[in-house]
């Protein structure tokens, strides 16, 4: 939170979070994880490097459903979208962009419509 302004300190962030999420998907998500990883997505947007990182943490983030639901109530969705938009020529934000869509709606049909 105290360096909001940094990207490079906010793609860090994501990544930290990213990694404990393979461990903890509901703690993350619960301690403001979720909230986190949006905010450094929406204040970051020119950066690929946040915005690759911001992905692969939600791409973590959800691999259960609860988190699948809080994350696309929450934004994710456009936030990814909006990632692939500016960042065409961003193999990583590409690539991590639609695996994190799929993990986001993989098991909800509503979800999968808004994807």
């Amino acid at each position: 939170k105290a360096h909001k302004s940094s990207a490079g300190v906010q793609a860090h962030g994501c990544c930290a979070l990213r990694k404990l999420a393979v461990y903890d998907q509901t703690r993350v998500a619960e301690t403001g994880g979720v909230e986190a990883v949006l905010g450094a997505m929406k204040a970051h947007t020119s950066s690929a490097g946040v915005q690759t990182q911001g992905c692969c943490a939600l791409l973590n983030l959800t691999a259960n459903a609860q988190n699948q639901a809080a994350v696309a109530a929450k934004g994710g969705i456009t936030a990814v979208v909006r990632a692939m938009e500016r960042h065409k020529a961003s193999a990583g934000v590409q690539a991590h962009g639609c695996v994190a869509l799929f993990s986001i709606a993989w098991a909800d049909a509503l979800l999968q419509s808004q994807v």
